[in-house]
């Protein structure tokens, strides 16, 4: 059977809106008045058209003499204060360089690690002025034969554990060993200052001349260099196959010498830097003789000014940009 188509729905006219018819405007109430509109002028101006407004011309009067009539002119007005110039604006003062108190940085001078000796006390600084041996910080002066790792450690643990590369530094002048030491309270003791590195790793970080001068001796672990001031320092434990310098050689203050290692002519030891200061000096008796000086309050001066030149860098970098 077929399917049936439906048929085509018829669409249905949507009813229109009715459009209103415009208003006509009421006649005058009083009078029904036809609006007439006159011919127009093509010679008059338009709305549009700016019309020109002019002034009848004043009366002249026969009798008047202009000569006495006195011209009225704008009061001079005296010229303006000059300005005053801008105060000029002052660069503003970087802030002071920050670093930690002494307290955080640095044990008490001759305080040694407890069983390890007698310190010597005194606050003399024997070497003023001294560049600090290490190139950079941070540097972590202390004991290696009673530190972490060392054969009279307090308690168990290597060389590298984090209480040896901590503040504050540890005095070890005068701990004891078998070394002559005029100025320690035995006669005896290290003759210098352990100071290890930034970091627990040998021929990373450079030892430098404390001050111009000459080397004057290469060892088998030791470099000796007399400054101009006259003073012996000795630098040992350093790479003696990477050294910088020679027997002979002059060096200037802040000159790289060597990197700081482990070497001690094949005997085991840490890494670090054993640095020493010989100095003329006077003993009790009148006699002149060159003697071993505590190092520690000069490498203590010598640490903060490092410390502030090199945060004085890093801020100037840092405003910079750079």
């Amino acid at each position: 059977p077929e399917t049936p188509v439906a048929e085509p729905e018829t669409p249905v006219a949507e009813p229109e809106t009715p459009v209103a018819e415009p208003e006509t405007p009421e006649p005058d109430t009083e009078t029904d008045v036809a609006i007439v509109t006159p011919p127009t002028d093509p010679t008059a101006p338009t709305d549009e058209e700016d019309q020109a407004v002019v002034d009848p011309p004043e009366p002249v009067d026969p009798g008047r003499d202009d000569s006495l009539i006195t011209p009225v002119t704008d009061p001079v007005l005296p010229p303006p204060p000059p300005e005053e110039p801008a105060a000029p604006i002052e660069p503003e003062e970087p802030p002071a360089p920050q670093i930690p108190p002494d307290e955080v940085l640095f044990g008490a001078v001759g305080d040694l690690v407890p069983g390890s000796g007698q310190g010597y006390r005194e606050e003399t600084i024997f070497a003023e002025g001294l560049r600090y041996p290490l190139e950079t910080s941070p540097s972590f002066p202390n004991s290696q034969v009673w530190g972490i790792g060392g054969f009279r450690s307090p308690r168990p643990g290597g060389q590298c554990d984090t209480a040896n590369y901590s503040y504050p530094w540890r005095d070890n002048f005068c701990e004891t060993r078998g070394y002559a030491a005029s100025l320690c309270p035995t006669g005896k003791g290290h003759q210098g200052q352990d100071i290890r590195p930034a970091t627990c790793e040998k021929d990373k970080h450079w030892a430098v001349a404390v001050e111009s001068g000459q080397v004057t001796s290469i060892g088998r672990y030791t470099v000796t260099m007399v400054g101009s001031s006259g003073r012996e320092y000795r630098y040992m434990h350093l790479n003696m196959n990477r050294l910088l310098v020679g027997k002979g050689d002059r060096v200037l203050r802040g000159d790289r010498i060597g990197l700081v290692s482990n070497f001690f002519g094949g005997t085991p030891t840490t890494i670090h830097l054993h640095f020493e200061i010989r100095q003329v000096m006077r003993d009790a008796n009148g006699r002149v003789t060159k003697r071993f000086v505590p190092p520690y309050t000069s490498l203590r001066d010598a640490y903060r000014r490092l410390l502030i030149s090199e945060a004085a860098l890093a801020a100037e970098a840092a405003a910079s940009g750079n």
